[in-house]
């Protein structure tokens, strides 16, 4: 498992791994008392919240090694948002009891967790300023193919990904319209620089996709 709570120390007083099936399968609600810590061991779990128009909005999509909902247990406030699984995904779920117990008897994972909580702060904060401003569809989507986790590692030539989320996800997601998303996925396929069977997507040529991302910025 990757992800910085995933050291062999917090492996070792996990309970057995629970391979969750349903399609977007509840894990947490927002603003319900958080009970614990949900461990992301494989798989893709959808965030978001909900508006006070009542609109649910799509923050990020959570990769393997994740810890989901670690602040809001740690500090015993509600959870800030709500997860879902995005598809098969195996979870470990660590009470708030046992994570504070186990903190304080290895004051090592106090850092591990400090850094966790940094990074997904940061990954949010990162997204944000790629979706937002004058950028075009074409740059945040090659963006965010560019640092989506890949399913089966990288070689020189290639990367495999799975991405399960809909054109309509992917609109919220980028603050654009569901037909964008479709003509540019189309426009990259044309391209060469992906292929796409179903949800899962192949960047064939990295390097011109991340020229996509640095020619749209100098054209800003």
């Amino acid at each position: 498992m990757a992800g910085v709570l995933g050291g062999s120390l917090l492996l070792r007083h996990m309970p057995p791994l629970q391979a969750l099936t349903g399609w977007r399968a509840l894990l947490f609600l927002e603003k319900y008392i958080a009970r614990g810590v949900f461990i992301l061991c494989d798989g893709q779990a959808m965030l978001s919240i909900d508006s006070k128009k009542g609109k649910t909005v799509l923050l990020r999509v959570a990769q393997r090694g994740e810890a989901l909902g670690l602040a809001s247990a740690i500090n015993g406030n509600p959870y800030g948002v709500t997860a879902r699984i995005l598809r098969t995904s195996q979870v470990a779920f660590v009470h708030r009891d046992a994570l504070l117990q186990l903190m304080e008897k290895h004051p090592e994972l106090y850092r591990k967790v400090i850094t966790q909580i940094t990074t997904a702060h940061d990954d949010l904060i990162n997204q944000f300023l790629l979706f937002s401003g004058s950028t075009s569809v074409s740059e945040k989507l090659a963006g965010l193919l560019l640092n989506w986790n890949p399913e089966s590692g990288e070689s020189d030539s290639e990367t495999r990904l799975v991405m399960p989320l809909t054109h309509a996800d992917l609109a919220e997601l980028l603050g654009t319209t569901r037909e964008s998303v479709g003509r540019t996925f189309a426009k990259f396929i044309r391209q060469s620089l992906i292929e796409r069977r179903a949800s899962e997507i192949t960047i064939s040529n990295r390097s011109a996709l991340e020229r996509v991302v640095s020619k749209e910025k100098r054209s800003m």
